[in-house]
């Protein structure tokens, strides 16, 4: 979930940071700012995906499935600490975090909703569980799908799936950039 007390760094065109803002202020004015997402595989095969139904709570997508994790950059924050951070939040909470290595995938620009302009950087993590999922960010236990199947449901029923989310498999899809 959102804490509306972080504040953001505010980005130029070109992906610069220019300064801060707060949560309500980059959504509301429609201000480019930094997101992190992260595609969490069982094995080395990527054919199954970890994936997250959102919180009923949520204030964006709410019972939407989405990246296996995900979330926003704060200040000053670099985008790997990012996705760990995330990581820790929404699939571990106050367990231990397992040394886990994050694969930079790609960085895109995208308005996944009227007015919500992000970078996001993609991450690719190859492990295979176990995960103490934070019952206030999911609806549920996340769920192992065969990459396959999700393509094809993708298609048939986009609208079970968060914008971001699909624009950011559309991505992975498409290669490395």
């Amino acid at each position: 979930m959102c804490n509306k007390e972080e504040m953001y760094t505010v980005l130029d065109e070109l992906g610069n940071s220019i300064r801060a803002a707060s949560w309500e202020e980059v959504h509301e004015k429609g201000l480019l700012h930094e997101v992190v997402a992260a595609f969490v595989f069982r094995d080395k095969s990527c054919q199954e995906l970890l994936i997250q139904r959102r919180s009923l709570q949520m204030k964006q997508d709410p019972g939407k499935w989405n990246h296996s994790v995900g979330g926003h950059v704060t200040q000053g924050e670099a985008v790997l600490d990012a996705i760990r951070r995330e990581m820790q939040e929404e699939l571990f909470g106050q367990t231990y975090f397992p040394n886990i290595l994050f694969e930079r995938i790609t960085s895109f620009f995208q308005e996944d909703m009227p007015g919500n302009k992000e970078k996001l950087t993609l991450f690719r993590v190859i492990y295979p569980g176990p995960f103490c999922p934070d019952k206030k960010e999911l609806d549920g236990l996340p769920v192992w799908v065969s990459l396959n199947f999700l393509l094809s449901d993708i298609e048939k029923h986009p609208d079970l799936y968060t914008v971001s989310f699909v624009n950011s498999i559309r991505e992975y899809k498409n290669g490395p950039s």
